[in-house]
């Protein structure tokens, strides 16, 4: 965001650091003065913040914008776990207010899997339909798209020599792979949810996959988690384009649409 601007001819002035590491930035120019940290900018409302910070609430804005939105349960408590039975598993769990890909958990296949995770994290859940397809995140501005990004889960590419976990060492002395999110890229962490990813795929860190393989070590493509990103704003088709403009001319949407997730 602070090259884009500099192009621009904007004035970029880093005032400080939060807690979390982002920088808060103050950007200036005839006519122009905003602060941005991270992805958020001072013009957002604050009610559209409010709409983005609560999946609920999202999927219902969208849904009346006239965007396709996955099939779903809110669990906000064990008497929600019924409406599970008119939602063919497997289901993706997600926490109402979660960022950032934190405990979220693909492929549920039992009700009393999400009742665990629900009484274990104490607070509401999204349970929605799995979707089949490859992840995009999308920005409109200006009631137009104007930029999406492939986004794959962490990921090795075997080449028939090396161990998972040699290649994984490998990825992570990548020069803009750092630790926390904080670069380009994200250090892949070898947690539980690696190891049984692996498993699933009858893969262990000291296999060995053959060349040109690529083994997938997540199921949430998250950035911050490892994932990557590819810039496909050219290959968006004309029908994508045109639901995100209309999503973008509904006055709710356009507070809180910042950016959204696809399945194509």
């Amino acid at each position: 965001m602070a090259a884009e601007a500099l192009a621009l001819g904007l004035r970029v002035t880093h005032l400080a650091d939060a807690a979390d590491g982002q920088g808060l930035l103050l950007f200036e120019g005839p006519g122009v003065r905003f602060h941005a940290m991270g992805s958020m900018v001072s013009v957002q409302s604050a009610i559209g913040r409010e709409i983005a910070r609560d999946k609920a609430l999202t999927k219902a804005v969208l849904a009346r914008a006239g965007l396709p939105v996955a099939p779903g349960v809110v669990i906000r408590g064990a008497d929600d776990l019924a409406r599970l039975r008119d939602l063919e598993p497997p289901w993706v769990l997600k926490p109402l207010d979660g960022t950032h890909g934190d405990d979220v958990v693909v492929g549920v296949g039992t009700v009393e899997a999400v009742a665990a995770a629900w009484a274990q994290g104490g607070r509401p859940l999204m349970c929605e339909a799995v979707l089949r397809g490859r992840e995009h995140r999308v920005v409109c501005v200006g009631q137009r798209l104007v930029a999406a990004a492939l986004r794959r889960p962490a990921f090795v590419v075997g080449d028939g020599e090396r161990s998972v976990a040699e290649l994984v060492d490998a990825r992570n002395r990548e020069p803009h792979r750092t630790r926390g999110h904080h670069g380009d890229r994200t250090r892949i962490e070898l947690d539980d949810e690696v190891h049984g990813e692996l498993a699933r795929q009858r893969l262990a860190l000291d296999s060995i996959p053959a060349a040109g393989h690529d083994v997938v070590l997540r199921r949430r493509a998250n950035l911050s988690l490892g994932g990557e990103a590819y810039d496909v704003t050219d290959e968006v088709c004309p029908e994508n384009r045109a639901l995100f403009a209309r999503a973008a001319q509904r006055q709710e949407t356009r507070l809180s649409l910042r950016r959204a997730g696809l399945l194509s």
